[in-house]
């Protein structure tokens, strides 16, 4: 979230455009690789199920939370419904794919005890 709500001074960015990087809409890939982590940590971490959708539902709420914090003067940077939408494709294929993991992994687990 700090990179998400960093001002824009502090991440040398002026609108759209970065003084480092000339890669166009990585911001957007930048917004899906931090909520694929955040869907798939916490998902692992609850277990899956009900409190995966849990997880899942809390990550939708955080993209738009983050916007809308990115739209305060103090932070100085633009809310955008594309970040917002790359948010939620991320945290949704975080959650997902950890959803394909958790039963896969105890399966593994239970064959090498078995074994």
């Amino acid at each position: 979230m700090i990179l998400c709500w960093m001002p824009t001074s502090g991440i040398g960015i002026q609108g759209n455009d970065s003084r480092y990087l000339r890669i166009p809409h990585l911001d957007k890939l930048v917004h899906a690789g931090i909520f694929v982590v955040f869907g798939w940590l916490w998902t692992i971490a609850v277990g899956g199920g009900r409190r995966g959708l849990a997880v899942l539902a809390a990550g939708l709420l955080l993209a738009v939370g983050t916007e809308v914090v990115q739209g305060l003067p103090m932070v100085g940077r633009d809310p955008d419904v594309w970040d917002g939408l790359a948010d939620t494709i991320g945290v949704t294929i975080g959650t997902a794919s950890a959803f394909f993991w958790i039963p896969r992994s105890k399966r593994v687990d239970k064959a090498d005890l078995d074994g």
